[in-house]
């Protein structure tokens, strides 16, 4: 038989503090050693607490907790936890209550319930109600307030609690509408006006680019005039000044296309930092919708025809003046051979 080491005193009541007191205060559960500390309770035994050095002391009307923590008085007792150490909940002698009762256990009257004011800090006594105090042309959320009834299923939550967008059958938008990223159904027209439309600013989203200054297959670089292929967005190489047609993490944009499926691109949608852009087919570009396309004038792309020049859906048609020959579709060459000649004329085809 061996006897196991018995731990000094100082070693107990060090150890015993730590489980008990903060570093603020040490407090042992003695009943007969006599130190030169304050006597307080908790949880129905007799502690001894010797207070730390630099003890905060709370302004009138507020709380001191055992660590020091300053609460507003009112939260003494109240049923809700507010110090960090719980003090302002221990020794409480909570009153039965003899009208209402808060979820927390707190009190409060039957005048106070459902009247759209939280009067339960846990906000129980606004949930469930029954009661509508709110006008005709305004919604009742579930904890009491009222907002506007155009408010309810509009894909954002107004009411705090979030009652306002419960069960509602959200219809899908149709084509000539944008499909905000909560889901809300906005008019095309409405996408890249510099106007908040959708409430979360989705529709707003990638508007720098420029794309009617550019042309045919190119995409503009936010907050420049330069235009760049669209190939070259999103492929690892900086090519628009400040490298803003690639990944920035700093700023917060990252090369994908999750904004794709909200975009609804009428031809295809390209990788972008923006999470997705619309591109067009040869000889049509982007429209101020961002989403569908229109055709280019193609002729005033400078250096597509030589003399004459005809636009036309989706393509273009070059031809020469008395005199010249057209060569290689574009080019007008003199007619040399003294043979009157008449116009000839290229069709760019979109195949």
């Amino acid at each position: 038989f061996q006897s196991k080491k018995i731990k000094p005193l100082w070693m107990i009541l060090m150890t015993i503090s730590t489980s008990l007191c903060t570093l603020r205060q040490k407090c042992y559960d003695l009943q007969n050693i006599q130190f030169s500390c304050n006597h307080i309770s908790w949880g129905g035994k007799k502690h001894l607490c010797a207070l730390g050095s630099g003890d905060q002391t709370c302004s009138p009307g507020q709380f001191t907790c055992w660590e020091g923590q300053c609460i507003p008085g009112k939260y003494k007792c109240d049923r809700v936890v507010d110090c960090l150490d719980g003090s302002d909940e221990s020794n409480c002698n909570y009153p039965h209550c003899t009208e209402k009762t808060c979820a927390n256990g707190a009190c409060y009257n039957h005048s106070q319930h459902c009247n759209g004011l939280q009067n339960c800090r846990d906000g129980s006594d606004e949930f469930d109600c029954t009661t509508q105090h709110c006008p005709n042309h305004q919604f009742q959320c579930t904890n009491g307030y009222c907002i506007p009834l155009v408010s309810v299923c509009d894909h954002l939550e107004d009411c705090e609690d979030g009652s306002d967008e419960k069960d509602c059958v959200y219809r899908s938008c149709s084509g000539t509408e944008f499909t905000c990223s909560s889901g809300r159904c906005i008019s095309q027209k409405w996408v890249c006006d510099a106007f908040n439309d959708c409430g979360d600013y989705s529709d707003e989203q990638g508007c720098d680019s420029n794309s009617r200054d550019c042309y045919p297959g190119e995409w503009g670089c936010p907050g420049s005039t330069v235009c760049i292929p669209v190939g070259k967005v999103c492929d690892g190489t900086p090519d628009c000044p400040g490298g803003t047609d690639e990944t920035n993490s700093t700023a917060g944009q990252t090369c994908g296309l999750h904004r794709c499926s909200t975009l609804s691109c009428e031809y295809v949608c390209h990788p972008s930092p923006q999470g997705g852009t619309c591109y067009c087919p040869d000889g049509f570009i982007v429209a101020n919708d961002s989403r569908s396309c229109v055709d280019y004038n193609d002729c005033e792309i400078w250096g597509i025809c030589d003399q004459l020049c005809e636009d036309r859906p989706g393509t273009h048609h070059c031809s020469c003046a008395d005199g010249y020959i057209l060569e290689h579709g574009h080019v007008c060459k003199a007619n040399v051979t003294g043979t009157e000649w008449a116009a000839t004329a290229y069709f760019h085809q979109w195949g």
